[in-house]
């Protein structure tokens, strides 16, 4: 009989070692051969049944890996093109054999030379490892405003006309702007006049219920027959009654008037003035005397309750017989008044007062409140797919939109206290993604930020009101991939 030593088998058969005879019957248990042969070693064909019941699939297995995750197994198996959890086949990501995996809490991370993948046990179910970008971007357009009329001049104009001081006040169905009538002051020489209308009005709230808050415009039109006869405009909104002499909101916008034709505080003289000279042209500290000298031209250029502040900075472009549209952050009024309770919500009259150095007609038309978002100015945007988990926080997110290697970015879209509204959303065919993220840029804003998410994959449209006080970086990425292939992967530090 022929001595085959026999050690542990996964080393094989030894034949270094001295010839051992194994006597009959001496080997009754074997791992892998059939002993029962004398003279011959057969193996034994593959294993009839184990002890996993379902949870690795029939067939060849080509690889296998079990990861605990929270104190339970999962047995991860590749039979051909297929991958498996505890014998369930799962699609969603490419795995091959060989691979390896992981675990990180309640997910597990796999990858093999096909890509990488993650598999969520809460959700039983596989994804790849990573997001891949959109290749278009949504549609974005500004909402539109919501208003608070407080006068449109349509109307008989009868408190209007029975409160005119220094002037003459008559309802204009030849001069207007919207709908179909103005409002018109005739001053007949150089006066103050002014007129009041006795309106209760909640200047506080929109039409629609909203909050207005005192970023949002007092709205109206003005049109002057001679721009070169008005010194100065003057809105009052008084919250007393009709005195507007206690509690009132006012707004005074100063322009060149005649002064400023006759050569002296032009804008080119204004700007050969030196900062440093201020002192010595007004006699005393130009810091305080800004509030209170009268000269135009110098103090236009600062002060924002100015035409040329106005002027400069693109807001009106007054023209003689033009209608301007006139348009003035409510935060920009002067608040008169010691009874802190009142507020815009209080609202009981509205006067208008001119200061003319000469004969003139002023129109004005469509007095209301302007708002319904907080952007203004011109934005631009851009868009991202994410995923975000079950209390709402944004755990992953793919690169911003691009076609080939071109960033996609939407704009510019001029706001003026408006939402945003955005159509032809693109939705992602990959499971795990279950929201989108809009970026913007503009405005006061210096660098991209988030916009907002739209926390579903399944519409298209909507809109959304932004604050760029409320907007924050995160989910910015230009360049954030999918996971490549790799032949082992391993957690330290926090990291994958």
């Amino acid at each position: 009989m022929a001595v085959i030593p026999v050690t542990t088998m996964h080393n094989g058969i030894d034949f270094r070692n001295d010839p051992v005879a194994v006597q009959d019957g001496a080997v009754v248990e074997s791992i892998g051969f059939d002993l029962s042969k004398e003279g011959s070693l057969t193996t034994n064909p593959v294993f009839s049944s184990h002890d996993l019941g379902s949870r690795i699939p029939a067939g060849k297995i080509d690889w296998i890996e079990t990861v605990s995750v929270k104190g339970q197994a999962y047995v991860l198996a590749v039979v051909g093109v297929s991958f498996y959890v505890d014998g369930t086949k799962k699609t969603g990501a490419s795995i091959e054999s060989p691979f390896k995996a992981t675990s990180v809490m309640d997910q597990i991370y796999i990858v093999s030379s096909a890509g990488a993948a993650r598999y969520d046990t809460s959700q039983q179910a596989l994804y790849q490892l990573g997001i891949t970008a959109p290749i278009s971007v949504p549609t974005f357009s500004a909402a539109p405003n919501v208003y608070q009329s407080i006068d449109d001049f349509e109307g008989v104009l009868t408190d209007w006309i029975a409160n005119a001081v220094n002037c003459v006040v008559a309802s204009d169905a030849v001069v207007y702007k919207v709908g179909s009538k103005s409002m018109k002051l005739t001053f007949a020489d150089a006066a103050t006049g002014s007129s009041y209308d006795n309106i209760a009005v909640n200047c506080a709230v929109l039409s629609d219920g909203s909050v207005s808050p005192d970023d949002d415009l007092v709205h109206f039109y003005l049109r002057v027959d001679d721009i070169k006869k008005l010194d100065e405009l003057y809105i009052q909104f008084d919250l007393a009654g009709t005195s507007f002499d206690s509690d009132f909101y006012a707004y005074s916008i100063v322009l060149p008037g005649e002064a400023a034709f006759l050569g002296y505080g032009k804008e080119s003289a204004t700007e050969e003035v030196l900062l440093a000279d201020f002192d010595a042209v007004f006699g005393t500290s130009f810091s305080k005397k800004i509030k209170t000298t009268s000269v135009p031209g110098v103090v236009d250029v600062l002060n924002p309750q100015s035409y040329q502040y106005w002027k400069r900075n693109d807001l009106i472009n007054l023209q003689s017989g033009v209608w301007c549209l006139i348009e003035i952050p409510k935060s920009y009024f002067v608040r008169y008044g010691t009874d802190t309770t009142k507020t815009w919500a209080d609202v009981k009259a509205v006067k208008v007062k001119a200061t003319t150095t000469g004969a003139c007609v002023i129109n004005i038309d469509d007095l209301k409140i302007v708002g319904g978002g907080d952007l203004k100015g011109d934005y631009w945007f851009m868009y991202a797919w994410g995923r975000q988990d079950n209390n709402g926080s944004l755990v992953n997110w793919s690169s911003v939109a691009r076609s080939a290697k071109q960033v996609l970015i939407s704009g510019p879209v001029t706001f003026n206290r408006q939402k945003v509204t955005y159509a032809s959303r693109p939705l992602s065919s990959d499971s795990q993604v279950n929201c989108g993220l809009v970026y913007i840029l503009g405005g006061d804003l210096q660098d991209w930020y988030q916009a907002f998410i739209v926390a579903d994959n399944t519409t298209t449209g909507g809109t959304q009101n932004v604050n760029e006080n409320e907007l924050s970086r995160l989910g910015v990425a230009f360049r954030n991939e999918p996971a490549p292939g790799g032949s082992d992967i391993i957690y330290k530090y926090g990291r994958l």
